[in-house]
């Protein structure tokens, strides 16, 4: 757990090389470096990059930052943002030229209103209106969209991936939803012995040392009934963390509901750690399916390579994160999508892409054996 600094005021820490700086009422600064522990891993390098500067207000403030969000969308012009699927925004700007933003829909949490932020270039506030559920999460959501933002405006690019660093060498585990990613990261840091970087997105930069750099994206990690029973490490560790038991999961391979992790409980249940970034040394593209298929593993050519990277590239179109809203980017798509491309080209060219393709029920050792003997052959 990453061991932010905290004062009566504020708790410092970093989402990679991002420096964040969180204020609120004292109880509730408590509780949120206590959530933010169990995400941020500390700072990745020493890339300066613009600072996040993040005041979370409940109880009275809360409602006061709520009417004045509601009296600036009734005074002018507003627009509509849906920034990740299901969660509609709306965006308005004050005559001192802040953005404000207020919940029109939402059909993740239910609860439209629930929030209102209010956005001045790398300083926001965000508004909560109901002081019993002050939504501990909600600064990790705003800290991850401005992470990955201004990454992206600094030569990051963001992929589909999990990452692990496995002894100093950077695996990158690329693949569409329910191709393995997460099971072979559990592999990589259960079996293998691997740190954890993140499940699901990981941004690359360009390093001057030469092999690009992985930077840990704090998320989750959602961990399906089939990969619980296989990894007895993470399945004791579920009654402590009151989820929901194996045997209550779905047994369907592919399914969405899952018991959740955050990235601190997932690698202390494996007796690993966290780490903030790595050096990408081989990327492994998941292809897990529901058969007994026994495993294999090959590299692509570099044309396959290619289009491997190109379909897990998320830079400048996130499936999830659909349009940036409170910190908006400062390069144009388009100029961002031509140096994914020229950034995807270069790693095509120069690192390792492994397709392991197995079946859930064939021998795990053999496949845990193929994983460790190819990765460790890219060194």
């Amino acid at each position: 757990m990453n061991p932010a600094a905290l004062s009566d005021q504020a708790i410092s820490d970093w989402a990679g090389d991002v420096a964040v700086t969180v204020h609120a009422a004292p109880g509730v600064l408590a509780q949120q470096r206590d959530y933010l522990a169990h995400y941020l891993p500390g700072r990745a390098g020493d890339q300066r990059l613009p600072g996040l500067e993040l005041t979370v207000e409940h109880g009275a403030a809360g409602q006061a930052g709520l009417a004045e969000a509601t009296a600036v969308l009734a005074a002018g012009e507003h627009r509509t943002i849906e920034h990740i699927p299901g969660v509609v925004l709306l965006e308005a700007r004050s005559r001192r030229g802040a953005r404000w933003y207020t919940v029109a829909a939402d059909t993740i949490e239910h609860r439209p209103a629930a929030f209102a932020v209010r956005a001045v270039n790398g300083t926001v506030t965000v508004f909560e209106r109901d002081p019993l559920q002050p939504g501990y999460g909600r600064p990790l959501r705003l800290i991850r969209e401005a992470m990955l933002r201004t990454y992206e405006d600094h030569a990051g690019v963001v992929f589909h991936a999990a990452g692990a660093d496995l002894n100093g060498l950077g695996v990158l585990v690329c693949g569409p939803r329910n191709a393995g990613k997460t099971s072979l990261l559990t592999l990589l840091c259960g079996s293998c012995g691997a740190a954890a970087l993140s499940n699901d997105r990981v941004i690359l930069t360009p390093s001057t040392a030469g092999a690009p750099r992985m930077v840990a994206v704090p998320l989750p990690v959602p961990i399906a009934r089939g990969t619980l029973e296989a990894t007895p490490l993470l399945a004791r560790a579920v009654p402590l963390l009151a989820r929901p038991a194996p045997e209550d999961l779905p047994a369907e391979f592919g399914t969405p509901v899952k018991a959740m992790f955050s990235p601190d409980e997932y690698t202390r249940a494996l007796h690993t750690t966290m780490r903030a970034a790595s050096s990408l040394q081989v990327v492994v593209l998941a292809g897990l399916d529901d058969t007994d298929t026994p495993p294999q593993i090959r590299r692509l050519s570099e044309s396959d390579a290619q289009q491997v990277l190109s379909r897990n590239c998320f830079t400048p179109r996130d499936e999830f994160w659909i349009e940036p809203w409170f910190l908006p980017r400062r390069r144009r798509g388009v100029e961002l999508a031509r140096g994914a491309l020229a950034f995807v080209r270069e790693l095509s060219a120069t690192v390792p892409v492994l397709q392991l393709r197995s079946g859930v029920h064939a021998d795990r050792h053999r496949m845990i054996q193929l994983l460790r003997e190819h990765v460790e052959a890219c060194r």
